[in-house]
């Protein structure tokens, strides 16, 4: 990052630190959304870390009467129906230090060992579904509409973090802000940006990452609309791994006489190659809606201290009955894949003359769905709600074709169509059951015949004074494969399959117990002709049947100030040569939390321990971009290896703040520190973070 930049950036946030002291409130009270942190909401949540601090509200001193208002109400939004799903403000103290950790919260992704490189989770049933585009799967900066918060906010709401791992000249930096402003009740606006930038401390890693959205949403009785306009720029050097693993597992005969080197002075496969993959991507999401509804007058009591006890008024209340709905979304995305040369051994083909690699993937999709609905609760009778929708979906592909035109090689178009129905089913409102099932079916284009039916169901109710979640889920479904696992062009892969349809069978639930602090889920589902990248990293399909079992434990322990916080999962591929995943994965996290400064300052210092058992994890392949079986000649084994971090959390008011020292047993035990074959994982780094939230 630039020094202007810098100067820049510190200095908006040493300006944003002015107006944090005013005490953090919940910003569903009183308001038309469902408060989450009452445990009699639908939407209530025993595990969220905000529960435990909105109910120590009592003891920290109340804002003046004559201060900024702060009420604050922030939603999500369905892609596919444009259903608005009430999320909480994100002012969580508890696990703000692995927030900006690439591995995740948990530690539940391997990635490739910088700040903002490619990623994929080791637990199979929460990996990323693949989009149309993979090339941008394994980036998480990159967010989908159903990802973003919007706002709603009595005064201008303002969200400032930066994060900094490292040394100056090899670290990692990331700045997020976030504003949203409403001009009245109904009607609000604002911007996200975020920019990852990792150095890197092994050679030409670094990445360099932009993302920025525009938002605008009008939330009235009869018409809502919820408008995205989002644009990323993701750039990453690509080293290829290090040219010898024993540089990390036996670095004592790698010394070549010295008395130490650094993790920069470790030879990598590409580092003379100046190798790049760049993706852009822009695209604009509109979800809108008409009510059609009655007008109710109810009597609702009046609290002024200026009229006579039990007062009441009558209030007109438009109550929706069936709502008419149109979603829009148009991307474009542009990936490129650079680079002066290849060792000769990288590459097992090349389809094109030339040492230098320019490769081109661009695509385009415009998906509008229309839907009709029956709302539920509109009468008493009136208990689940009925959805029907059309959705219609264009997509292009451009790429490389093997067409000479005597100077280069043309550039072919590819277009698919697909026209699909559906219908939904479901119960939301209420406190002891909710279900909603959803199906749809393509009937042109393409994918013809492709179908995805799913289901899900809590149950929540008080046991001896607490509270019990019981939730269930399943799915079955028929999908044609992605454009590019079958048809992809390039300098050193090219290939066009004819893939089968891929079947999957899905099961699973989970049991909450709030005293307990306990979560039980366990999962299994059946994959028929799955698609996968091989041990050459080209896309295939397996025509029999893997089955995947998953069983995860959180259980969490306080004994006053101390605190255990444990994850174990257990889970079994019955294909690990297609799809290899580790059978067990444990998080461990012990720390002491307590208010200090008569309270207002929480204060949180302890460690975490973060392992999996060895297994053959998938490699990568910058020429694809993903991640694939390891070549059957060279295949390693990664995992068996403990990561520890030790830090120190503190939440003040609006402010958090945390410093950890991470991988501080970093050369300890096997040494074998990869999350992914041939990439190493950062040696000990100092880390440090701040988030601000404030109202002007």
């Amino acid at each position: 990052m630039g020094t202007a930049i810098k100067k820049l950036l510190l200095s908006i946030l040493a300006l944003a630190a002015v107006p944090v002291i005013a005490n953090a409130q919940n910003p569903f009270e009183n308001n038309g959304f469902d408060n989450p942190y009452d445990e009699d909401s639908e939407y209530y949540d025993p595990n969220d870390p905000n529960v435990a601090f909105y109910n120590q509200q009592d003891s920290m001193p109340e804002i003046d009467a004559n201060s900024i208002p702060v009420h604050v109400e922030m939603w999500n939004v369905d892609e596919m129906l444009g259903d608005i799903k009430p999320v909480t403000v994100d002012t969580t103290y508890q696990y703000f230090y692995n927030s900006f950790m690439e591995e995740g919260v948990r530690s539940t992704y391997n990635f490739l060992g910088n700040l903002g490189s490619p990623r994929y989770s080791r637990l199979f049933f929460e990996r990323r579904e693949m989009d149309e585009n993979i090339f941008l799967t394994p980036y998480s900066v990159y967010k989908t509409p159903d990802q973003f918060r919007f706002v709603n906010t009595k005064s201008p709401f303002t969200k400032l973090q930066y994060y900094k791992g490292g040394s100056k000249h090899e670290g990692e930096e990331l700045f997020n802000a976030y504003f949203g402003l409403s001009f009245n009740k109904r009607f609000s606006t604002g911007f996200n940006f975020d920019y990852v930038y990792g150095r890197g401390y092994y050679q030409a890693q670094s990445t360099a990452h932009l993302n920025g959205s525009y938002f605008a949403s009008y939330i009235g009785d009869k018409y809502q609309a919820n408008l995205l306009f989002s644009y990323a720029r993701i750039k990453m050097r690509e080293n290829g791994g290090l040219a010898d693993d024993r540089y990390i597992t036996d670095p004592l005969a790698m010394n070549e006489g010295r008395t130490e080197y650094t993790s920069s002075d470790m030879p990598v496969r590409f580092a003379d190659n100046n190798a790049w993959n760049t993706n852009k991507d822009f695209y604009v999401f509109l979800t809108h809606r008409y009510n059609v509804g009655i007008t109710e007058e109810r009597i609702v009591p009046v609290d002024t201290v200026n009229l006579p006890k039990d007062s009441v008024k009558t209030v007109k209340t438009f109550i929706p009955v069936t709502s008419f709905i149109h979603t829009m979304r148009v991307e474009r995305g542009k990936r490129n894949f650079l680079s002066y040369g290849m060792p000769e051994d990288f590459f097992a083909d090349r389809y094109m003359p030339g040492d230098t690699i320019d490769d081109w993937h661009n695509t385009l999709t415009v998906k509008n769905t229309l839907a009709v609905t029956l709302n539920e609760g509109f009468k008493s009778w009136s208990k689940f709600g009925l959805k029907a929708f059309a959705t219609y979906r264009f997509d292009r592909y451009t790429m490389v074709d093997s067409l000479w035109n005597g100077m280069r090689y043309a550039m072919r178009n590819y277009t698919s169509h697909d026209f699909a129905v559906g219908g939904e089913l479901s119960k939301e409102q209420g406190s002891l059951v909710h279900y909603k099932a959803r199906g749809q079916v393509s009937l042109l284009g393409d994918n013809v015949g492709d179908f995805d039916v799913s289901g899900d169901i809590d149950f929540n109710f008080r046991l001896f004074g607490d509270t019990v979640s019981i939730r269930g889920n399943a799915s079955i479904s028929s999908t044609s494969p992605l454009f590019y696992t079958e048809h992809f062009h390039s300098k050193n892969f090219w290939w066009d399959n004819s893939f089968g349809k891929q079947w999957r069978y899905d099961i699973g639930g989970s049991l909450d117990i709030e005293r307990w602090r306990t979560h039980l889920s366990v999962g299994f589902a059946n994959v028929k002709n799955l698609i996968y990248f091989d041990n050459r990293a080209r896309a295939s399909q397996y025509g029999g049947n893997v089955q995947v079992f998953a069983a995860k434990l959180r259980q969490d322990f306080k004994v006053g100030v101390f605190h255990l916080d444990n994850e174990v999962t257990y889970q079994k591929s019955s294909n690990n040569s297609v799809l290899p995943l580790p059978e067990l994965s444990l998080y461990h996290n012990f720390y002491i939390s307590a208010l200090i400064a008569k309270k207002v300052l929480r204060v949180e210092i302890g460690a975490d321990l973060r392992y999996f058992t060895s297994y053959y994890a998938e490699a990568y392949n910058p020429a694809t971009g993903q991640f694939h079986l390891q070549p059957s000649g060279n295949m390693v084994k990664i995992g068996g290896y403990p990561v520890i971090n030790v830090y120190a959390n503190l939440f003040l008011k609006r402010t958090r703040i945390f410093a950890m020292m991470s991988h501080v047993n970093y050369g300890s035990g096997n040494a074998n520190a990869f999350y992914v074959p041939h990439y190493p994982m950062t040696p000990m780094l100092f880390k440090f973070g701040i988030s601000w939230i404030f109202y002007d």
